[in-house]
């Protein structure tokens, strides 16, 4: 900041000596001195090497997105705080929550919160096309009473961070019990009918919305468009969500190979076309079509996605399914890819040091900017990971971060999750983290003093 100052100071006088001299005055001002060390011309042409070479005005060498996730999880343990504690769930109630939450981001260094807006086919806002959701009324299609996304957009603007709206587009229920479903719930609609009833879909344990579907990209499609037109939101952004993991004896009968089959049959679809190229292809046509709806609604606001951070995952014939080379190739799609790293330097399966550099050689010169999603919630557990004594030490988030600014390509990172950064329970003392043990307290405070110190 301080050099870009000394630039305007610079630039300033010598913009009003070129103008003089276009006005006559040339040879006063620059006889005898234009071609000396410190002549204006030298100023000039030093001024503008200088700045060329400052890497401070190479948008990839900023690390400016300091972003944090803020699930459905951290909504309905707030819900369930009120519960416990007799309190209303009220707009009062919601309001004294958020703000405690900007303002500890903010304490921490970030600049912006990334809430669920749309975390299981409902709704934390009040739309004509999906129900509420249950995470934070306790039951779907019930009104909390107070409009939650209006709020948060009010208080993280009055605070100065920005906010993006965090959407699960084929995720109906995290469960096949129908009966979770209210009556204004659109899958519930369409499974009453026959002829809908493929529109949604089980599998696994979990309801989803069919992505081969045209309905369902359309009903997708329009709850975006209603979310950037009712609300300021700085960003839309979708994490990995997309086709569910298959088997080798499943991949080609389960889920929508239904209807790849029924294509194939009435010659809709290229025979030389696979299962698993048909499934990307319906993937890009919905990501595609969500990110024209969101420019031409307001061009201002970003459309972004968090993928799997795992290459082979993510290329793989048998879950996600999302083109991502496409993606990058594009001006079309997305204006920024987060690939969630979740893991550390000695997990041999994901190496951490090896997926960024992966990631960095696949952006290129991609006009999609890059940012890590990066992992809180795993500090101070045991998992059984091969990196498991990575995560019981101080230090790792630290050289993540350390690591990613080595490569210009990285814009930022995204930490998951909120209630990480507030094991104090200063927002809610119901989050899982409230009653994490003294040595994992310790080690996400150092991980928060961390990701502030390398902001």
């Amino acid at each position: 900041m301080r050099r870009f100052v000394r630039y305007i100071i610079v630039l300033i006088p010598l913009t009003v000596l070129i103008m003089a001299s276009y006005n006559g005055m040339d040879r006063m001002l620059f006889n005898g001195i234009t071609e000396g060390e410190h002549g204006p011309l030298s100023v000039i042409r030093n001024f503008f090497s200088e700045l060329s070479q400052d890497n401070s005005f190479n948008r990839n060498e900023a690390f400016e997105y300091k972003a944090v996730w803020m699930s459905y999880i951290e909504f309905s343990e707030y819900r369930e705080m009120l519960e416990d504690q007799g309190l209303e769930n009220d707009e009062e109630h919601f309001r004294e929550f958020f703000e405690t939450v900007v303002d500890r981001i903010k304490e921490d260094g970030f600049r912006t919160i990334i809430v669920h807006a749309r975390p299981a086919g409902d709704a934390l806002y009040e739309s004509a096309y999906f129900p509420w959701a249950a995470c934070i009324s306790g039951e779907q299609g019930r009104s909390p009473g107070y409009d939650p996304l209006k709020i948060m957009v009010e208080i993280a603007h009055k605070k100065n961070v920005s906010l993006e709206a965090w959407v699960n587009p084929y995720r109906v229920l995290m469960s096949q019990d129908l009966s979770l479903l209210s009556e204004d719930n659109q899958a519930a609609y369409w499974l009453k009918h026959k002829s809908t009833r493929r529109n949604v879909l089980q599998y696994d344990g979990w309801t989803y919305y069919n992505p081969s579907s045209k309905e369902v990209r359309k009903l997708i499609v329009e709850g975006v468009k209603e979310i950037v037109r009712k609300y300021d939101v700085d960003g839309i952004h979708l994490d990995d969500y997309f086709y569910p993991l298959f088997t080798e004896e499943n991949v080609n009968t389960d889920f929508d190979a239904r209807e790849y089959k029924a294509a194939r049959k009435e010659g809709s679809i290229d025979p030389g076309v696979t299962l698993a190229q048909w499934r990307r292809y319906n993937v890009n046509l919905l990501v595609k079509a969500l990110y024209k709806a969101v420019k031409e609604e307001d061009p201002s606001v970003t459309f972004g996605i968090s993928p799997n951070g795992n290459l082979d995952s993510l290329t793989s014939d048998y879950q996600y399914y999302v083109d991502i080379k496409t993606w990058l190739e594009s001006d079309e799609y997305l204006d920024y890819i987060m690939p969630q790293i979740f893991w550390g330097f000695t997990n041999d399966a994901a190496p951490f040091a090896e997926l960024v550099d992966q990631w960095v050689d696949l952006i290129g010169d991609s006009p999609v900017k890059l940012y890590a999603g990066l992992q809180l919630y795993r500090i101070g557990t045991r998992d059984g990971s091969p990196d498991e004594e990575e995560m019981m030490t101080e230090g790792l988030l630290k050289k993540q971060i350390d690591y990613l600014k080595q490569s210009k390509a990285w814009g930022g990172c995204c930490i998951f999750s909120y209630q990480y950064l507030d094991f104090e329970g200063r927002a809610c003392s119901n989050f899982d983290t409230v009653r994490a043990g003294k040595k994992q307290k310790k080690l996400f405070e150092q991980a928060i003093r961390e990701i502030k110190q390398s902001f």
